[in-house]
C-alpha cells in the first residue's frame, strides 16, 4: 500500500479552545486536532469548523515548548489536570517553488508563524528572547521541501529505501532539520493520541498523522534546466547540512562524545536527464505520475547522475576561543580522549558511504600547525598499522602527506588521509595547482565511481534501475571547511561531471564541459552561490574569493567585497554569534529551556559586573566628546588651552578604554547563553581574575565567590567521564593514575610525602565508606578541646568524602563542618591559581588541559586545604577502588579500613569479587594497621593475600556487642557493621597519637569509653538512612545505588513502615489505603536491576507483594524552571538520555513488569476461588500508580498533592521539611511514607528541594 503523502493544502481552524488542521483536498482525512490550552494532540474523524479564524497554511513545521512551557496541576493527583502548555505550533505561511526533481515540486521555507496554544500569551522576558531568537533562524535560514520527495536522502540512498514508508520515516535523521520540533507529532504517531483523558486512541499508532509530519532540510538547493553540448539536462546542486553539533563559527567546532562534528554538510552534485518536469508549473508529483514524467523525450529513459562529497570539522576535540583579537586562541583539548568519539564518525561514515578519503587542506606551519598534528594522530590511533607517504617540491615540503592502510584489517583501515598544502601551493592565485590533489587522487576517483539510476516504466512509484553505484567518499575540511573546502570540492565536482558526460557518450574523450561556455558560467555560478550559502549559515556572510569561482580571475570589485565580508566575519562572530548559536540549540533541541538553566529565573541577564558593561559605553562618550569638541566652532573670544585640556583628557579616557575592552576581549564576546562553553566559562573567570589585579579598576569588583569556583570546577571533566571512556575503550583501569595524582601534586607545590602531617586514615570498600568516615570523624571530634580535654592531642580533624548531596563543599570538612563559602572559594582558587602558574612557567596552556580532572582536582584541594588549616588528622575516603585511586598518594596512613565489598564499577575494577577486592586492597601499605570486616570468602582471600605480601596483619572486625544499646546517628541495623570497623580505626589511630587510655582491642571490650558512644549517637550522614518529616508525610532517604546497599536501603525503609502498618497488605486492599510513594532514579548503572531489587526485598520483608500505592521516576534534574543547581550539575550523563528520559521511561516498564507478573498469578487464583459473580470475575489485586516525571521538584510536588488529596486539606501550604532523629522517627497512621533512592545524585536533589524555598509552594 503507498504511503500516505504530506498534505499540500492545509486549513487551520482556529478557536478559543483549539486549533483543527484539514485539509481540503482530503475531505476523506481526519482532522488533527491540537487542544488549548494543554497541548493534547488527537485525531478527529469528521470536520472541526467553526473557527475564529481560518487560514491556509504549507505545512506544519513544528511545536516547541520554551521557557513558560509548563504543566500546572491542580491538588488532586489522581484526577484529570488542568494544564496549560505555552507550546507554539509554527506553520509555514509561504512557500517559494524552486523546481522539479523528477517532476517533484520543490520549495523553499519563505514564511512562518507561531501559533500560541495560550490564547492570551503571558509576556516574560526571557520567553521573548526565545521567541526572537527562533524567528530570526526562520527567517535567515535556507530551508527546503517536498510533500513527494525526500530531500534529505542522496538519489543512491533513495534507491534503497522502502517508498511505502511515509516521507517522514524515509528521511535521513542527520537531515531532517525539524526533527526535534516535529517530536509530538511523531508521539503522536506513533504512541497515539496525547494527554492524559484519551483512552480511545492512546497506546496505539496513528498512520492518519502521517500527512501532518513535513521534514524540511536546511542548506543548499538549485534545480536548472540546461544543456551540454547541445544534449538537454537538469542540474542540481544540493547541500545538506547535518542538524547535530549544528552551529556558528567559532562556538561549534571539531566533534562531540557522540561521534558529532561540526559544519557537517554532505553536497550533493546531479544531472536528470530526458526529464522535461524541471519547470515551476504546476504540481506533478501525485500518485498517478508515471515515474515521474510528464511527457519527455520519446523513447529516452529518465536518468540520474549524482556524486556526492561531505565536509565536517576536524574530529577531535578543539576549539578556537574568541577574545576580540582578529585571530582566536586555539585550543587542542584532547586527541586521545576523542578517540572513541571519532570512532563512532567514522564507522557511521563508512557504513553510509563506503571507504572514506579524508582530503585535509589546513596549514602546515603557523597556529594551524596543530589542528593537522592531532588529525594525523587521530587516524594513525584509528587505523591497524597504516604507512605514510610524503611528496615534496620545490614549493612546500610537504605539498602531500598520505596516511592509509594499504591491507585493511578491520572497518576504520578503510579511512585514507591525505593532506594537502593547499596554502603554498596555491599562493598567489595558482588555483591549477590544486591539480597536484586531483592527481593522488586519480585511482581512488576512477574507482569510487557515481550513482546513475534509470526509471522502470512498470514502476508506478517512481523506483530507479540502479545501473552504478557510488563506493566511497571524498570528506574535505579546512579550518572551517568554507573557503579552501569549497575550491577542492567544485573542482572533484567538475572531474566526476566530465566522466559521468563522456561515459553517455554527451562528452566525447578529450572534451569538457569546460568547453561550453554557457554551462561553465552556469557550473561556476551554482557553485559559488553553495559557497555563499554554507558560508553565511556558519559564519555569517558570504564565502571569499567567489569573484574567482564565478569568472575564473580576481577583481578589485571582488577583493574589496572580501574585505567587507572579513570584517563582517570579525563582528559577527564576536558580537552576533552568540545569539545565533543559542538560536540553533534551542531550534535543534539541544537546550530545554523548561529545564536547562542553572539555577536562575533570568538566562538572557547581563550577570558582569556592572563596571565592566559601562567602559563601552564611557568609551562612546569620550568619542562622542572629542567629536563634539573638534568640530564645535569656538567662540571668536573663547580660551583654547581648556578646550585642548578637554579634548586630551577625554581622548587619553577613550584610548584608556579601547585599551581594557582588547587587552579583556572575553568579557565582550558575546557568548552564547542557552549552552555555556566550558572554554567560554574558563576564560571568562581568567579574565575576571586578571582584572581584579588592575591597580584602575580591580577595587571596585568584587572577590571571587564559592560560586564563582562552582562554576569553574564544572568546567573540568566529571571523573564519571573516565569511567565511561575507559568502559568503551576496554582497558580496565588506567595505570598511569598514581604517577599522573603525583605530578599533579607536584605542579601545586606539594609532594605526597608532605601530607605524611595529615596522619591520615584511608577509607576503601563498596558499602558503608561514607557512614564509616562519619562515624571515625565523629568519634575523633570527641577528643576536641572541650572541659573534658584538657591535654588535647586532636585540634582540627579534616573529613574527605564523596559525592555531595547539596553542596560541593560538603566533600571537604573540618571538624565535622563542611568549608565556609569563603574558605571553598579561598582554597579553589589556591589551587587554580597554582596549576596555572606551573603551567605558565613551563610555556603550557593555562586552560583547562593544565588542571586535573573534576575528583582529582577536588582531592587536590582538600588536601591542600587542610595542609593550610593545620590539620591534625584527615578521615579520607576513597573515591572509586583503591589501588588506582586518586586518593592513594597517601604514603604513610595510620590506618586504613576496607568496608562491605560488593559488585560495582565494574568497568575499572573487573565483573568479580576478587578482582574488585584486589583494587580495594591498594590502599594497604607497609607499616599501616589495616582493619577489615567479614567478606566473601573469594574477596576476604584475596584481602589476605595482599596484606601478606605488604607484610602486614589484617585485622577483621565483628560486629561490637555493646552497640546492641547505643542509638546509632546513623540508622539502620547493618550500620552496626560499619560502626564496629570504625571503633576500632578510630581506637587504633588515638593508641597512635598517645590516649593509652583507650583499650588495646577496643573491638574485644565489652564496654566502650564514653567519648566513643557519645561520637556513634552524634555522627551524621546526610543522605544515609535519614528521615524527615513535614505536614502528612515521612520522607526517608537514602541514597543506596548497588545491588546490595539498595537491598538494606529497602530492608530499613520495611523496619519503619512494619511497626505502623497494623493493616494488611496493600494487594489486599481493592479500596482506598494509606498511600506509600518510591521516588526513584539511577541514571548510570543498570538501573533495572536495581528496582527489582528493591522491589524483591520489600515484598519479602513487608509479606506485600505491591510495597508502593504510587511510584514515581525522576531524573536528577533539580528545579522544573531552574534545572540543575550549580553544585548538583552532572556532565557525566547521557544528556540525549536524560532529556528524553530514556531510562525513565524503562524503569516505568520494568517496575510494571514485575507488578504484572506478580499479582496476574493470584488474580487468576482469585477468580477460580470466588467464580464469576453476575458476569464479573473475582476481586483484582491492586497494582502501584506509576508515573514519570522530568524533575526531582515535580517528584515532590507529586508526593505533597497526594497528601493533600489523602488528608483532605486543600489549602496551599508553605511545606517545610525537618530531619528527625533516628529514635523519634514514629510513624503517623495517617502519614504518607515516601522512599527516595538509587542515587546519591537523586537524594541530594531531594534535600535541596524539601529544605530550600524553591521547594516550597
Amino acid at each position: 500500500m503507498a504511503a500516505l503523502m504530506p498534505f499540500r493544502d492545509i486549513n487551520v481552524h482556529a478557536s478559543s479552545s483549539q486549533y483543527s488542521f484539514t485539509s481540503p483536498s482530503s475531505s476523506s482525512s481526519p482532522t488533527l486536532v491540537v487542544d488549548r490550552p494543554s497541548g493534547d494532540l488527537r485525531l478527529n474523524d469528521g470536520s472541526l469548523l467553526g473557527g475564529k479564524r481560518v487560514s491556509s497554511i504549507a505545512g506544519i513545521l513544528g511545536i516547541i515548548k520554551l521557557r513558560l512551557g509548563k504543566q500546572a496541576y491542580r491538588t488532586r493527583m489522581m484526577s484529570q489536570a488542568d494544564r496549560v502548555e505555552d507550546k507554539y505550533i509554527i506553520v509555514i505561511t509561504k512557500a517559494q517553488p524552486m523546481g522539479r526533481l523528477k517532476g517533484h515540486m520543490v520549495y523553499r521555507v519563505v514564511a512562518t508563524e507561531f501559533l500560541p496554544l495560550r490564547e492570551r500569551p503571558l509576556h516574560d522576558p526571557d520567553e521573548d528572547n526565545y521567541l526572537s531568537l527562533l524567528k530570526t533562524l526562520l527567517k535567515t535560514g535556507p530551508m527546503y521541501f517536498s510533500y513527494s520527495f525526500d530531500l534529505t536522502n542522496t538519489f543512491q540512498r533513495q534507491s534503497q529505501t522502502d517508498l511505502d514508508l511515509p516521507l517522514w520515516k524515509r528521511a535521513d535523521d542527520r537531515f531532517f532539520w525539524n526533527r526535534f520540533i516535529q517530536t509530538d507529532l511523531i508521539d503522536c504517531r506513533t504512541r497515539g493520541a496525547t494527554g492524559l483523558g484519551d483512552s480511545r486512541q492512546s497506546d496505539r499508532q496513528q498512520p492518519g498523522v502521517d500527512p501532518f509530519i513535513l521534514p524540511v532540510m536546511f542548506g543548499m538547493m538549485r534545480i536548472t534546466t540546461t544543456a551540454v553540448k547541445g544534449t538537454p539536462l537538469t542540474f542540481v546542486l544540493i547541500t545538506r547540512r547535518s542538524r547535530h553539533r549544528a552551529g556558528t563559527r567559532y562556538f561549534s567546532r571539531g566533534i562531540d562524545e557522540r561521534g558529532n562534528v561540526s559544519n557537517f554538510n554532505e553536497t550533493e552534485q546531479a544531472i536528470i536527464l530526458n526529464d522535461s518536469t524541471g519547470g515551476l508549473g504546476g504540481f506533478a508529483g501525485g500518485g498517478g505520475m508515471q515515474n515521474g514524467r510528464v511527457g519527455g523525450h520519446v523513447g529516452g529513459e529518465v536518468q540520474v547522475i549524482s556524486y556526492v562529497q561531505t565536509r565536517g570539522s576536524v574530529p577531535v576535540y578543539w576549539a578556537e576561543v574568541n577574545t576580540l583579537h582578529y585571530t582566536p586562541k586555539l585550543q587542542i583539548r584532547g586527541v586521545d580522549s576523542a578517540i572513541n568519539a571519532a570512532k563512532e564518525h567514522f564507522d557511521e561514515q563508512i557504513r553510509l558511504y563506503g571507504d572514506n578519503y579524508l582530503v585535509n587542506l589546513v596549514n602546515q606551519k603557523g597556529r594551524e600547525e596543530k589542528v593537522k598534528n592531532a588529525y594525523e594522530q587521530m587516524v594513525k590511533a584509528l587505523t591497524s598499522s597504516p604507512s605514510e607517504n610524503t611528496r615534496t617540491d620545490s614549493i612546500s615540503p610537504e605539498a602531500i602527506h598520505v596516511v592509509e592502510q594499504r591491507r585493511p584489517h578491520q572497518q576504520l583501515d578503510r579511512l585514507h588521509y591525505i593532506y594537502f598544502d593547499f596554502h603554498n601551493e596555491t599562493k598567489g592565485l595558482r588555483w591549477h595547482r590544486a591539480q597536484l590533489l586531483l592527481d593522488q587522487l586519480g585511482d581512488a576517483l576512477a574507482n569510487q565511481g557515481y550513482f546513475r539510476g534509470v526509471d522502470m516504466p512498470a514502476d508506478a512509484a517512481g523506483r530507479l534501475e540502479v545501473r552504478n553505484q557510488q563506493m566511497s567518499v571524498v570528506r574535505t575540511n579546512c579550518m572551517d571547511c568554507l573557503d579552501r573546502t569549497n575550491l577542492v570540492q567544485s573542482m572533484l565536482a567538475r572531474w566526476h561531471l566530465n566522466r559521468a558526460l563522456t561515459d553517455l557518450g554527451i562528452l566525447h574523450q578529450g572534451e569538457s564541459a569546460y568547453d561550453d561556455i554557457d554551462f561553465e558560467i552556469l557550473f561556476r555560478n551554482v557553485w559559488a552561490d553553495n559557497a555563499d550559502v554554507v558560508s553565511k549559515s556558519y559564519s555569517g556572510t558570504g564565502a571569499l574569493k567567489t569573484d574567482f569561482t564565478r569568472t575564473g580571475q580576481r577583481t578589485k570589485a571582488g577583493m574589496l567585497q572580501d574585505l567587507r565580508n572579513s570584517v563582517t566575519r570579525y563582528v559577527k562572530n564576536n558580537f552576533d554569534d552568540g545569539p545565533r548559536q543559542d538560536g540553533f540549540d534551542l531550534f535543534l533541541g539541544a537546550h530545554f529551556p523548561s529545564t536547562s538553566s542553572t539555577g536562575t529565573t533570568r538566562i538572557f541577564i547581563d550577570r558582569r559586573p556592572i563596571l565592566i558593561q559601562s567602559i563601552p559605553y564611557l568609551l562612546a562618550a569620550s568619542v562622542f566628546m572629542v567629536l563634539i569638541a573638534t568640530f564645535t566652532r569656538r567662540l571668536p573670544d573663547a580660551a583654547i588651552l581648556p578646550l585642548r585640556i578637554f579634548v586630551v583628557v577625554w581622548f587619553a579616557v577613550g584610548l584608556w578604554c579601547l585599551r581594557f575592552i582588547y587587552t579583556h576581549g572575553m568579557l565582550y564576546v558575546n557568548w552564547p547563553k542557552l549552552n555555556p562553553l566550558p572554554w567560554a566559562l574558563e576564560g571568562y573567570n581568567d579574565t575576571i581574575a586578571s582584572v581584579r589585579k588592575d591597580k584602575i579598576v580591580g577595587p571596585w569588583i568584587g572577590k571571587r565567590k564559592r560560586g564563582d569556583a562552582v562554576a569553574a570546577l564544572n568546567t573540568l571533566q566529571s571523573n564519571s567521564s573516565i569511567v565511561e571512556a575507559i568502559r568503551k575503550s576496554g582497558k580496565g583501569m588506567n595505570q598511569y593514575a598514581i604517577p599522573e595524582m603525583i605530578e599533579w601534586c607536584r605542579k601545586t607545590g606539594y609532594e605526597p610525602v608532605d601530607f605524611d602531617r595529615l596522619r591520615a586514615i584511608h577509607i576503601a570498600g563498596t558499602k558503608g565508606k561514607g557512614s564509616t568516615s562519619a562515624f571515625i570523624s565523629s568519634i575523633l571530634a570527641q577528643y576536641l578541646p572541650s572541659s573534658t580535654q584538657h591535654s588535647p592531642k586532636l585540634h582540627k580533624i579534616g573529613l574527605y568524602t564523596s559525592p555531595h548531596l547539596r553542596f560541593v563543599r560538603e566533600r571537604i570538612c573540618i571538624n565535622n563542618k563542611p568549608l565556609s563559602e569563603e574558605e571553598f572559594a579561598k582554597y579553589f582558587f589556591s589551587t587554580w591559581k597554582r596549576l596555572e602558574a606551573t603551567a605558565q612557567k613551563a610555556g603550557l596552556p593555562t586552560d583547562v588541559s593544565a588542571k586535573p580532572v573534576y575528583f582529582r582536582f577536588l582531592t587536590l584541594m582538600a588536601l591542600h586545604a587542610y595542609i593550610e588549616e593545620n590539620v591534625d588528622t584527615a578521615v579520607i575516603e576513597a573515591g572509586v577502588g583503591g589501588e588506582y585511586d586518586s586518593t592513594n598518594i597517601l604514603v604513610h596512613p595510620t590506618v586504613a579500613g576496607i568496608t562491605s565489598l560488593g559488585i560495582d564499577h565494574v568497568a575499572m575494577l573487573g565483573g568479580t569479587i576478587e578482582e574488585i577486592a584486589w583494587h580495594k586492597a591498594g590502599i594497604m601499605k607497609s607499616g599501616t594497621s589495616v582493619f577489615t570486616v567479614p567478606q566473601l570468602p573469594g574477596a576476604m582471600k584475596v584481602l589476605e593475600q595482599r596484606a601478606a605480601e605488604k607484610g602486614i596483619r589484617l585485622q577483621v572486625i565483628d560486629r561490637h556487642p555493646s552497640l546492641d544499646s547505643i542509638t546509632l546517628g546513623l540508622a539502620a541495623d547493618f550500620q552496626k557493621t560499619n560502626a564496629s570497623l570504625a571503633i576500632a580505626i578510630a581506637a587504633t589511630h588515638l593508641r597512635c597519637l598517645g590516649h593509652t587510655d583507650i583499650p588495646a582491642e577496643i573491638w574485644n571490650s565489652p564496654e566502650l569509653p564514653p567519648e566513643f558512644q557519645r561520637g556513634l549517637e552524634q555522627a551524621q550522614c546526610r543522605g544515609r538512612c535519614e528521615t524527615r518529616r513535614e505536614k502528612n508525610i515521612v520522607w526517608c532517604l537514602d541514597g543506596g545505588h548497588t545491588l546490595e546497599s539498595i537491598e538494606l536501603s529497602a530492608g530499613w525503609f520495611a523496619s519503619k513502615i512494619l511497626p505502623s502498618s497494623s493493616s494488611s497488605p496493600i494487594s489486599d486492599k481493592p479500596e482506598k489505603s494509606q498511600p506509600r510513594v518510591l521516588i526513584f532514579n539511577q541514571q548510570n548503572r543498570d538501573a533495572g536491576a536495581l528496582a527489582r531489587a528493591l522491589h524483591r526485598t520489600l515484598t519479602q520483608a513487608m509479606q506485600d507483594k505491591i510495597p508502593f500505592t504510587h511510584v514515581i521516576f525522576c531524573s536528577n534534574i533539580t528545579f522544573k524552571e531552574g534545572g540543575y543547581k550549580a553544585d548538583l550539575v552532572s556532565i557525566n550523563s547521557n544528556e540525549v538520555d536524560v532529556a528524553a528520559l530514556s531510562v525513565q521511561w524503562a524503569l516505568k516498564k520494568t517496575w510494571e513488569d514485575i507488578e504484572d507478573s506478580e499479582v496476574t498469578a493470584e488474580n487468576k487464583a482469585s477468580e477460580q476461588q470466588n467464580g464469576a459473580v453476575n458476569g464479573e470475575t473475582g476481586r483484582q489485586r491492586r497494582r502501584a500508580e506509576v508515573m514519570v516525571v522530568k524533575t526531582i521538584e515535580e517528584a515532590v510536588e507529586k508526593v505533597r498533592d497526594l497528601a493533600q488529596q489523602t488528608s483532605g486539606d486543600d489549602t496551599t501550604t508553605q511545606h517545610a521539611s525537618r530531619e528527625i532523629p533516628a529514635e523519634a522517627a514514629v510513624v503517623g497512621s495517617e502519614d504518607i511514607m515516601c522512599l527516595i533512592t538509587g542515587s546519591v545524585h537523586l537524594v541530594g536533589g531531594a534535600l535541596e528541594v524539601l529544605e530550600s524555598r524553591k521547594g516550597s509552594r
